[in-house]
């Protein structure tokens, strides 16, 4: 492992190293329409929920119009990243939410669109474009992420992509990508890390065989307001013959409903791998 690779997986480390749920009797309360309460309630599982809000009023909100109900964080209110689910290469443990819809592109120009059919269950898809010198083919890529566990600050699930080519006229590829994620920490600062696997197939042949290698990831994430998140990938492939990794460092800039992520990869290697160059990238996501 490079002395690059260890120094990134050193600041993604030190990046979330404060990372801790924080706990208050005051909650933030999410209406449906984006208005936001912020006071005491009653009994979150009560219908209608009762507010006490700081000024001494009491308010009696339906639960069909609320979205969310959340402690404080810090003591204070924060805006909640909507775009929670990811990094920005590779998938926290948090799972989307009932009823909620992404859609957006990765890598400037890649469609994809995610729903969450509960709060544990997401289910999504994306569109790649597969080119070669006499060819141009389309790679649809569907998935699902469930979620096993979610504290609050500890929350883990597992998943899996799957896509096949269509286009070629000798057959396509198919490949399927299982994986299981982990993040720690609260809303404001948090690591997460995730193991990828992959199996691969040639239609055409009919040849299926596991692939020789996994990707190991992990990354960290500062929220430092309302509207402005730090964030660290490190990828590291494990596979004969790949010697490396990529280090993906960005910020992401959000609002209650969108998010957009400015930031560049830097692929590591040993001998003749060499150092890659760093090459600006962005992703774009709107969730309703």
């Amino acid at each position: 492992m490079s002395r690059v690779l260890l120094a990134a997986l050193v600041a993604v480390l030190a990046l979330a190293s404060a990372a801790q749920a924080q706990s208050s009797d005051v909650r933030r309360v999410v209406l449906v329409d984006g208005s936001i309460l912020v006071g005491t309630v009653v009994d979150e599982s009560s219908d209608p929920v009762v507010i006490t809000t700081q000024n001494g009023v009491e308010q009696r909100i339906p639960r069909a119009q609320i979205e969310l109900i959340a402690p404080l964080i810090d003591g204070r209110f924060y805006r909640v990243d909507p775009t929670r689910t990811r990094l920005i290469l590779s998938p926290t443990g948090r799972t989307l939410g009932a009823g909620k819809k992404r859609v957006g592109t990765l890598l400037y120009i890649v469609p994809n669109a995610t729903f969450g059919l509960t709060d544990r269950v997401d289910v999504g898809g994306t569109l790649f474009l597969s080119f070669g010198s006499d060819y141009a083919s389309l790679v649809p890529v569907v998935g699902a992420k469930v979620g096993l566990v979610d504290t609050g600050s500890f929350a883990f699930a597992i998943g899996a992509n799957a896509g096949t080519e269509i286009g070629q006229s000798d057959g396509g590829t198919f490949v399927a990508t299982p994986y299981a994620a982990v993040t720690a920490g609260s809303e404001l600062r948090s690591v997460s890390a995730s193991v990828t696997g992959f199996v691969g197939a040639d239609i055409g042949a009919g040849d299926v065989a596991a692939a020789d290698g996994v990707l190991l990831s992990v990354g960290g994430e500062i929220q430092l307001n309302n509207g402005l998140k730090l964030l660290a990938d490190v990828g590291l492939p494990i596979s004969d013959g790949v010697n490396g990794a990529i280090i993906a460092p960005g910020v992401r800039l959000f609002g209650d409903r969108y998010s957009v992520d400015l930031f560049g990869a830097v692929v590591t290697g040993e001998g003749d791998d060499g150092l890659g160059g760093f090459a600006p990238i962005a992703n774009f996501a709107f969730t309703f």
